[in-house]
């Protein structure tokens, strides 16, 4: 991952404490990106009015339920009054940036970054992995995952899915796919 310019002093970013810990803030980052798509998407369907078939694969109950739980697990309150999180998505990337580099320089070895440089990985690449690794990891992404791909049997992610969450426009879509 290439180094990024941070508002984060130095002496706010502490290493990673091991390859979970690595692990539980790439998650956070995709709940962040996952919680933004369902904001867009909300917003497209309310622009568009009432459709008969919305939340029929994937219920609104469902998904509240499970935004609820990520915001209680994210900062230990209750509700799904999501903000914009664009701001917040930069930020976690800086953080991530940051706390890997130190943890590079503090000779920790993380099974992400290490994964990354073996095979080549661009930061686009290493996001597709957590993307696919994360409902083996915890159920709730298999749901998020049908509800943004607007299909109940597609509980994994998918290339059209990848895209949404990682690039912001079309020349962006068309590089990462190549």
């Amino acid at each position: 991952m290439i180094a990024q310019e941070s508002n984060l002093t130095p002496m706010s970013v502490q290493p990673y404490r091991d390859n979970l810990d690595n692990l539980l803030s790439h998650l956070a980052l995709l709940d962040m990106r996952l919680l933004s798509e369902i904001q867009r998407m909300r917003l497209r369907a309310d622009m568009q009015g009432d459709d008969e078939f919305k939340g029929l694969f994937v219920s609104e109950d469902d998904i509240e339920a499970v935004l609820t739980e990520m915001s209680q697990t994210r900062n230990g309150t209750g509700g799904t009054n999501i903000q914009p999180l664009s701001g917040l998505i930069a930020q976690k990337k800086n953080e991530i940036v940051a706390r890997t580099e130190i943890s590079r320089e503090a000779d920790e070895s993380l099974n992400v970054e290490n994964l990354g440089r073996a095979f080549g990985l661009s930061e686009f690449d290493i996001n597709v992995m957590i993307l696919c690794i994360a409902p083996e990891i915890d159920i709730k992404y298999e749901t998020l995952y049908s509800y943004l791909q607007e299909d109940v049997s597609k509980r994994k992610p998918t290339l059209n899915l990848a895209l949404n969450l990682l690039c912001s426009n079309t020349s962006e879509r068309i590089e990462c796919r190549n």
